[in-house]
């Protein structure tokens, strides 16, 4: 009765309004009459609000993961890392609703009781703790575990751009500067 086109449409919806005003601000009502369907569908195919808020930040992180895993095989220098901060902020640009579903619901817990229990964290941190780990051997980046410079670096990028974004001031120089900054700091 209910097809996948109808799952892809409430999930969006979803989205969307997570974005707007969390979780807080998603109705279920709102959200069966946009995507042209009725609340039970809702309740049929995900569960109830909970499972719904749950699989639309796990889809918006299993989205972001799969364009930052696109980069992870041409990373060999700080300059390669560099360019992935600036596909991590293009990405938030291009998609910020799935960007703010991701970020703004994760840490309340809604999709388990801790961030990283979510697979598509693990899965979204995994190649890059790789590439890391591959660069302090190297000798390109400082010895120290790659999970504690994966750690830093995306607390930098992600700080940064949240707060591009709640300021709505896109200033490439400035994040181009920050980046190198941060990344400079870990070089050998």
């Amino acid at each position: 009765m209910y097809d996948d086109a109808l799952r892809e449409r409430i999930l969006g919806e979803a989205a969307a309004q997570l974005a707007a005003g969390g979780v807080s601000g998603l109705s279920l009502r709102r959200l069966a009459t946009a995507a042209g369907t009725s609340t039970n569908a809702v309740y049929v195919m995900f569960g109830g609000k909970p499972q719904l808020v749950a699989e639309a930040v796990e889809r918006a992180l299993t989205e972001f993961s799969r364009r930052q895993a696109q980069a992870m095989s041409d990373i060999r220098s700080i300059d390669d890392l560099v360019a992935l901060a600036h596909r991590y902020r293009a990405w938030a640009r291009q998609h910020p609703a799935l960007y703010h579903t991701w970020f703004n619901q994760i840490p309340f817990g809604l999709a388990g009781d801790h961030p990283g229990e979510l697979p598509a964290v693990a899965e979204s941190l995994a190649p890059v703790v790789g590439v890391v780990a591959s660069l302090v051997e190297a000798g390109v980046l400082r010895p120290a575990a790659p999970e504690a410079i994966v750690r830093s670096l995306w607390g930098a990028v992600h700080g940064y751009v949240a707060l591009e974004m709640g300021l709505r001031d896109w200033d490439d120089d400035a994040f181009s500067a920050h980046v190198d900054a941060v990344l400079r700091s870990w070089a050998a």
